[in-house]
């Protein structure tokens, strides 16, 4: 086998293994609690693609009373993730309280799992946007609550820098300065 060809299945073998490895990948964000029925806006931009489900989690802590259905939705958080997930979150609806600090106050965390197929269509254009929204009885507002929103998932696996691609061109370079040579 030639030389020139033996060059080229070199340069396409580490081309084909210019891939990094799949990387867990976490966007999160606080933003404080300041008033009844507060509207959050999380904006995660320049984010990575993703391979697979993520998980989104919601952590808060305010007043989010437990008070059955009576008032359920009203000591709740609704969320939207650009409109291809939403859903409801908050102690009456599964979350794990973290902190019974009183009646009134709590501190608790629930996680989604979000399909690959829809987180793929929410990363595509590299950004995150949710939107969450406390319920209107969330109104006792005391220094440190807060809202936290995060998403944990797969990124895409993306090609390494151009190092491969270059070391490829020297070996194809050097592969026909020595068949110029040989004829």
């Amino acid at each position: 086998m030639s030389l020139i060809k033996k060059s080229i299945i070199a340069v396409a073998l580490l081309a084909g293994f210019s891939f990094s490895a799949h990387a867990i990948v976490i966007y999160s964000d606080t933003q404080a609690i300041t008033g009844a029925g507060q509207t959050f806006n999380f904006d995660f931009l320049g984010v990575e693609n993703s391979a697979g489900d993520s998980i989104f989690t919601i952590t808060a802590k305010g007043d989010f009373s437990i008070c059955g259905s009576i008032c359920a939705a009203e000591e709740s958080i609704a969320f939207d993730v650009e409109s291809l997930f939403t859903g409801t979150a908050g102690p009456e609806w599964g979350a794990t309280i973290i902190n019974d600090i009183s009646f009134n106050e709590k501190e608790w965390t629930q996680s989604f799992t979000i399909d690959a197929a829809i987180m793929a269509a929410i990363t595509s254009d590299n950004n995150i946007i949710s939107v969450v929204i406390n319920g209107p009885q969330v109104d006792i507002i005391n220094a440190g609550d807060y809202v936290q929103v995060a998403f944990e998932y797969e990124a895409a696996a993306v090609p390494e820098p151009t190092s491969l691609g270059l070391i490829g061109l020297g070996l194809l370079g050097f592969a026909f300065t020595r068949k110029k040579k040989a004829a």
